[in-house]
């Protein structure tokens, strides 16, 4: 419960399932550090020396929770300011649909700048569904339906149940949602 200063070059929002809403976006609260570069769709782990120049009082801060870091499996002295898992990084830049896994009704919001991180997998935290398109109104589109209550009807019945009336609206629960022909091409998609 100390307050650090940090670069905000490698720090970025970080959610961890409760602040996320339906539409909305999240009030800022907790931050991650992100040790990464990315480019080409690759996130690589920066050294510790790229580190201490671009960012002294994050690598200050590391070291100084160095040996609770090493307590994480897979770590080792060679890489302890990494993610232990390293999985999917590339995407946390990018804009996304993030929701609430775990709750009652679907809390989806739009990430259009890609600036939240969010903790994640199975059935807590948060998730993220990339669209392969940028038309703004598809966002607009997809953001409706998984914050419908018939996504939460069928989430419902094909997702996990959890005490107090909540679901997980993961991977696993919408991976099967059925979505009507989402073409916006033609008179039927002008405003």
């Amino acid at each position: 419960n100390e307050e650090v200063t940090l670069e905000k070059a490698i720090t970025h929002p970080l959610l961890r399932g409760a602040e996320i809403t339906r539409f909305g976006k999240p009030e800022k609260g907790c931050i991650v550090i992100f040790p990464y570069s990315v480019s080409n769709e690759k996130a690589t782990g920066l050294t510790l020396e790229q580190l201490k120049q671009t960012c002294p009082k994050t690598v200050a801060y590391l070291a100084k929770n160095k040996p609770l870091l090493l307590k994480r499996s897979k770590v080792t002295e060679k890489d302890w300011w990494l993610y232990p898992y390293p999985k999917s990084l590339s995407f946390y830049g990018e804009r996304k649909i993030i929701s609430q896994v775990l709750s009652q009704a679907g809390k989806f919001f739009d990430d259009q700048e890609g600036v939240y991180y969010f903790l994640g997998g199975g059935t807590a935290g948060g998730n993220a569904i990339i669209l392969n398109s940028t038309d703004e109104r598809l966002y607009k589109l997809v953001l409706g339906i998984l914050n419908s209550s018939v996504t939460r009807l069928y989430v419902s019945s094909v997702g996990s149940a959890f005490r107090g009336g909540l679901y997980a609206f993961g991977k696993n629960s919408l991976s099967g949602l059925p979505l009507p022909d989402l073409q916006l091409e033609g008179e039927a998609a002008k405003e």
